[in-house]
């Protein structure tokens, strides 16, 4: 229990520097927190009285849902790595490239293709995908002693991570733990104080594990909540009509002093007006019971998911009859505030059967499922009594009956039947693989019941190659067949108001090759994808269809090491057979990549292990989306183009026992190559920075 008091005493004072403006004095104080505290870094692992450790890393290990359901479940080590400690992307919930606005937890999207796999209703409001938990990917925990951790990244422009995590077993089949996360930053843009937040976003989530003792049953269940809220600032404000002197800043020639711009949505003193506001929460049950052994094992998953969005603005300024930002075409509802709200509730059941037989040298697996989905979305937004008119001289119109009162909220129940019932959809799914020895082939197949949506994946392996096959048909997401706000409004539904979208359909062509000889590490892939009817958003800020697109893209990674001195190189490269027309709208840098290169070693008798390296990211000039904070959706747009840039940044990490800790400078080459640069239109990335980060485990 003494362990137990001094985590949770350095937890809070975590908590507490976390929550201070990042200034001199919180930066020395959490220092002086963690050199006063790192003595306890000697007692996080038990002892015999050999001096041989009980309980390590190598005593606690992770099972993951995926396994659980394919019945064959082998446990990892936790992570006590140091090379994914400094990359910032590893600190969240995603690792892959993302556009973003140049801030930890503002909204982002992919910035490479992405396929999607999932079909039927989803609501489409993603953006804050990110930094959300999981339920199904989660880590579940097997340990023979207690295990907690957390870790804390900071940065000298205001933006950090913290996370902490505790886990225990009661007797030998029950696990449980909880995980409590936190990421915030500040304003670089229209902030000289550089002390005021810009994201809040929490999370909290609590787990269970329990394997019966004679191994027929396993069940996973969690409960995860997640608070986010991004003050909204519409981007940079050009203050010079001159496109020569507008296209010198977009391109970083000119000095950027992001502090010192004005932007769109703010007050006249610099206070913010307008934000985005996201609740999710989610209840998450897995399990499976064997019925025949592993030949025939059933198993059920209820998945509940509840995400409420909220877009405000307090203070929309109008010029000449219509609001000054160009993120606002319109006002429908009420000409000088904005209050949408969407909430989407999801629940999930299904229930299969699936099993795995050893035949000699073979491995057989199967899996089969039906899925039935319910949901419900409700949408409301503030509405007046209006007076005034729009720029083309018309009165606001309302949705649904007009109520003679003044700033009240209305709202309209979308896709729900009669009497409120919730609207189901049925799948029938499945997959079935065999392995032997270099050879695999796996097969995978959903159907939704009536609408005839798809997807089918095929794929073989023979030694290091790889093919892939998969073709997907998906309807497009329910906020893309209906918005209802002050500012947007659009209704592709069946038999109503615009015309219907259509569903999108790919067929995508796959081939890789993994190789390892000697030092040296290959990796590499080929894709070519057909899209037929994308649904994107045009430079209106509306959903509409897109004629056929043609995707070629290349993948490669190349790892080796000479001696203490490693090499990690990658790149993707993508190429559209549209080229680069203003209707295209798939907008993917052709260039993106990313080097590494560190020193690593042992020193003081073996005592700390470090390593001190630089890595180097760069991606190619293209026209990016623009991001429309009403809708929370990326757009089209023709008028600015992000140019080609790198960043470099150098690190060096080391691990003293159970503890890792880094130091970081963030873009060091400003200045060399621009002295700054645009992540998404009118929205600057940070400058260089310090960054530092821990992470403690605790195995007793």
């Amino acid at each position: 229990m003494s362990d137990l008091f001094r985590f949770l005493l350095v937890s809070r004072l975590l908590r507490r520097w976390l929550s201070l403006p990042p200034n001199r004095g919180s930066w020395l104080g959490l220092l002086t927190t963690l050199v006063l505290l790192l003595p306890l870094a000697a007692s996080a692992q038990i002892v015999d009285d050999s001096t041989k450790v009980l309980y390590g890393p190598k005593t606690t290990f992770i099972i993951r849902e995926a396994d659980v359901l394919r019945d064959t479940i082998t446990p990892v080590m936790v992570d006590t790595t140091l090379t994914r400690l400094p990359q910032q992307r590893y600190w969240l919930h995603d690792s892959t490239f993302q556009q973003d606005l140049g801030n930890l937890g503002t909204a982002t999207r992919p910035l490479l293709w992405q396929t999607n796999t999932q079909l039927g209703n989803r609501l489409g409001r993603n953006v804050f995908d990110k930094y959300a938990i999981n339920p199904a990917t989660i880590p579940y925990y097997d340990t023979r002693s207690p295990y907690s951790y957390f870790q804390f990244n900071l940065g000298s422009t205001g933006e950090s991570t913290f996370r902490l995590s505790y886990a225990r077993s009661v007797k030998k089949y029950f696990n449980v733990g909880a995980v409590y996360e936190r990421f915030t930053s500040t304003k670089t843009l229209a902030d000289v104080t550089g002390r005021n937040d810009l994201v809040r976003h929490t999370n909290v989530l609590v787990f269970m594990r329990y394997q019966s003792p004679n191994d027929r049953y396993h069940g996973l269940f969690n409960v995860t909540t997640a608070r986010h809220r991004a003050i909204e600032q519409g981007g940079i404000r050009r203050n010079s009509d001159s496109a020569a002197a507008d296209s010198l800043v977009r391109n970083g020639l000119l000095f950027l002093q992001p502090s010192t711009q004005t932007v769109w949505l703010q007050t006249a003193a610099g206070g913010a007006t307008a934000a985005n506001e996201e609740e999710r929460n989610n209840v998450h049950l897995a399990h499976t019971y064997r019925l025949l052994g592993q030949g025939l094992t059933a198993f059920h998953v209820l998945d509940y998911s509840s995400q409420r969005n909220r877009f405000y603005d307090n203070g929309i300024v109008r010029v000449g009859g219509r609001p000054e930002y160009p993120g606002y075409p319109n006002t429908f509802l009420n000409l000088t505030k904005t209050n949408d709200i969407a909430t989407y509730h999801q629940v999930e059941n299904t229930l299969g059967f699936l099993g795995t037989t050893v035949w000699k040298e073979s491995l057989v697996e199967y899996r089969v499922y039906a899925r039935r989905r319910d949901i419900s979305l409700r949408m409301e937004s503030l509405f007046s009594t209006i007076t005034g008119t729009d720029s083309a001289g018309r009165a606001p119109k309302l949705i649904g009956p007009a109520i003679p009162a003044t700033n009240r909220l209305q709202s309209i129940d979308t896709y729900r039947g009669a009497g409120n019932a919730f609207v189901g959809q049925i799948f029938l799914g499945g997959n079935a693989a065999f392995n032997y020895k270099q050879f695999a082939i796996q097969t995978e197949g959903e159907y939704l019941l009536p609408r005839g949506e798809y997807k089918v994946r095929g794929q073989a392996r023979l030694g290091p190659l790889t093919g892939e096959i998969l073709l997907v048909g998906y309807s497009p997401t329910l906020t893309q067949q209906l918005f209802s706000g002050n500012h947007f409004q659009w209704e592709y539904r069946p038999n109503k108001s615009d015309s219907t979208l259509d569903n999108t359909n790919v067929q995508q062509f796959s081939a890789h090759i993994s190789q390892k000889l000697g030092r040296h590490q290959f990796n590499a892939s080929g894709s070519f994808i057909s899209i037929l009817d994308l649904v994107y958003y045009g430079t209106d800020g509306k959903p509409r269809n897109a004629s056929a697109q043609q995707l070629y893209i290349l993948t490669a990674r190349h790892r080796f090491n000479y001696g203490k001195f490693y090499f990690d190189n990658q790149g993707t490269f993508t190429y559209s057979g549209q080229g680069t027309s203003d209707d295209d709208p798939i907008r993917i840098p052709e260039l993106v990549s990313l080097s590494r290169v560190y020193y690593q070693n042992e020193i003081f008798r073996k005592a700390l292990f470090g390593q001190i390296g630089a890595e180097m990211y760069y991606q190619s000039s293209y026209r990016a989306y623009q991001y429309s904070p009403s809708t929370q959706q990326f757009y089209l747009q023709n008028s600015f183009e992000i140019r080609n840039y790198p960043v470099i940044n150098v690190f060096l990490a080391a691990d003293v026992k159970t503890v890792g800790v880094f130091v970081k400078v963030a873009y060091l080459n400003q200045g060399l190559a621009g002295n700054g640069y645009f992540t998404t239109p009118y929205y600057t990335a940070q400058q260089r920075r310090i960054q530092f980060g821990i992470r403690w485990q605790f195995f007793n």
